[in-house]
């Protein structure tokens, strides 16, 4: 699979990376993957074994209080959450998702 995510390949947009620091906490909610670094926060949400949606935030958790591009709720699908080297791989039966950092956190999950 070719990976063209702007955030390994930010030339690919023709436009800036937002580097968010370390990962210093990553953790699972019911059906979210909350990540917290050093200078934004990420929220990670399956919809179905093939959607997901990332978003970021500087200043804290991203909400989803104000999309009209998305009717649906996320859903609690059969999500797997691997912890690599120099990666948290995500996973779903047919999408992945890698945060790839530098890091220095304690992960949890509840």
């Amino acid at each position: 699979m070719l990976d063209t995510s702007f955030a390994i390949h930010p030339k690919l947009l023709n436009s800036t990376y937002t580097d968010i620091g370390k990962l210093l906490k990553a953790e699972k909610k019911e059906t979210d993957f909350l990540f917290q670094s050093e200078f934004g926060f990420v929220r990670v949400s399956f919809y179905t074994e093939d959607t997901v949606r990332v978003t970021m935030n500087p200043a804290g958790y991203p909400s989803f209080d104000s999309s009209f591009a998305l009717i649906k709720e996320p859903q609690n699908i059969n999500v797997k959450m691997t912890d690599e080297e120099d990666k948290m791989m995500i996973a779903a039966s047919r999408i992945s998702v890698a945060i790839r950092q530098k890091r220095s956190y304690s992960n949890t999950q509840s």
